[in-house]
């Protein structure tokens, strides 16, 4: 195969690769772009209390179910030794908490966290509603007719039916609406009795549209609604088209379920039931945080058993991660060095040398670490040139420069640290052998060329390291490479069509100047 073939199809396997890895840890498991994006994380508490009977006790009580607008990051319960389990009951989730004998008062925890996610749409729910049809008679009969006539006339669809319904029963100064409340206006009672009403006074006429209450509570910033919260009611319209739940708020009529809004339970069933127990009660609270995103979705994917994050950076331990964030900006640093070597021209001492020497700069900063280089550098050349009068071989000259570089370190680092100087102390960081190849060749190229021909290289390696140190040091590179390591393919794909370039450099422009003159 032409190699310019094999080529593009590795560069076109690789760039896919990334992109569909990248694409999936943004879009599916929602790991953000920058560091610096946070979410608030709920905690939203449940605390049961009952008498326990001196007898084996089972507690039941419902959990939030899955639902539009919130993922549940964790769950957990605080029951001492109290077994306890989750199963699902119609569309509800309901958790049994049992133990072979208590006595005494009990008081049990239920924990869960909730992040909010716009794209979590909740689980396809059922179209069972209310079955039990409420008897009107007498004069609530006759109301109730009327009400709904006037409403009927007024609407085009179920929805708008039901809205308007619920915006009658609100009406106080309505005669029908004050008959069928018996003059009670509370919220539950005017989503049950709408309830009633939508499915019809009697079986042989009404609307028959299906309905069920939702129970829950909305999730805000205000401190004094955070403890002992009572639960919220809507109203859920069942749209036999669309096949969908709509939802209307009691107090005004509203249609659509607020984001803040955290369903607790679907139905008019009991919270809570204790067998071996008495007088049990069920309280609500929540608390709020702001969380890094990353880490939010980082444990909502382990979760999930994703492939790609079970297999990613995020499984080793934190030492090993902190290795990694630093040596995965290396590819970026060696790019910025076939950059600076293949179209600007710039000659350095080696090709991962600059790289080597700006992973030093991390840690002693870039102009401490240009100085450190430079003082380090300019000691052992004069070193060097001292041992060429003794004549010794290669490899017990370089032995010999590389003891002296370590030596030179460690009385520097002596001296900044007695004048108070701390960025001195990181002297040992940096790489000693490659400096000593470093004097090594700059040494010889001042012999067998000429000394402006040496310092040019060491400008050089100056130059690319500080502009590798420069990228390696972005922190949105970092975050990005080490969140989407798949990333450094693209890093690679550009490295290999780069390494085809066999045309000018920048530098050559300067000297051939003459020459494009003439």
């Amino acid at each position: 195969m032409n190699y310019k073939k094999h080529l593009i199809i590795l560069s076109i396997i690789l760039t896919g690769l990334a992109l569909w890895s990248f694409f999936y840890k943004v879009t599916v498991l929602h790991l953000p772009l920058s560091s610096a994006d946070t979410s608030t994380l709920w905690t939203v508490e449940a605390r049961v209390h009952f008498d326990a009977l001196n007898k084996p006790v089972k507690v039941n009580f419902t959990v939030p179910p899955e639902q539009p607008y919130f993922a549940r990051l964790d769950e957990s319960f605080v029951s001492r030794k109290y077994g306890s389990t989750i199963a699902k009951s119609g569309d509800n989730r309901v958790s049994t908490l049992s133990i072979r004998r208590a006595s005494d008062a009990q008081t049990l925890y239920y924990r869960a966290q909730f992040y909010v996610d716009e794209t979590h749409l909740g689980p396809t729910l059922s179209n069972n509603g209310m079955n039990n049809r409420t008897v009107f008679e007498g004069a609530k009969l006759s109301a109730s007719h009327t009400l709904i006539n006037q409403v009927r006339e007024s609407s085009a669809d179920n929805l708008t039916f039901a809205a308007g319904l619920v915006h009658s029963l609100l009406n106080t100064s309505d005669g029908n609406a004050s008959i069928l409340l018996d003059r009670n206006f509370s919220t539950q009672n005017i989503a049950k009795t709408a309830q009633a009403l939508l499915l019809g006074p009697t079986k042989q006429e009404g609307p028959n549209i299906t309905t069920r209450l939702v129970y829950g509570f909305k999730l805000t910033d205000d401190v004094e609604t955070r403890k002992n919260i009572p639960l919220d009611i809507y109203l859920a319209v069942w749209d036999e088209t669309k096949k969908t739940w709509h939802y209307i708020n009691p107090n005004s009529a509203a249609i659509g379920l607020p984001h803040n809004f955290l369903i607790w339970q679907y139905g008019d069933e009991p919270f809570i039931s204790v067998e071996g127990g008495r007088d049990p009660s069920i309280s609500f609270s929540f608390t709020q945080q702001l969380q890094p995103t990353l880490s939010i979705a980082q444990e909502a994917a382990f979760k999930s058993r994703s492939f790609l994050i079970d297999f990613s950076l995020f499984s080793l331990p934190l030492q090993t991660q902190e290795l990694y964030q630093v040596l995965i900006m290396i590819p970026l640093g060696a790019l910025v060095v076939l950059l600076m070597r293949s179209f600007i021209g710039i000659q350095t001492f080696g090709t991962f040398m600059p790289v080597l020497i700006a992973l030093a700069f991390r840690e002693t900063d870039l102009l401490y670490g240009i100085l450190l280089f430079t003082l380090i550098v300019t000691i052992g050349l004069s070193l060097r040139f001292y041992l060429e009068h003794l004549k010794l071989l290669l490899i017990p000259r370089l032995s010999v420069v590389l003891s002296g570089v370590i030596l030179i370190m460690m009385v520097l680092s002596i001296i900044s640290h007695r004048m108070g100087l701390s960025h001195g102390i990181s002297f040992a960081l940096f790489p000693m052998v490659i400096i000593t190849m470093t004097i090594e060749r700059m040494s010889i190229e001042w012999e067998e060329r000429n000394p402006w021909e040496a310092i040019q290289q060491a400008i050089g390696s100056l130059i690319c390291a500080t502009l590798s140190y420069l990228v390696m040091t972005n922190s949105i590179a970092e975050h990005i490479l080490f969140v989407f390591p798949e990333l450094i393919l693209l890093v690679i794909v550009l490295m290999l069509w780069l390494g085809h370039y066999h045309g000018y450099r920048l530098s050559e422009l300067f000297r051939f100047k003459d020459l494009v003159k003439k």
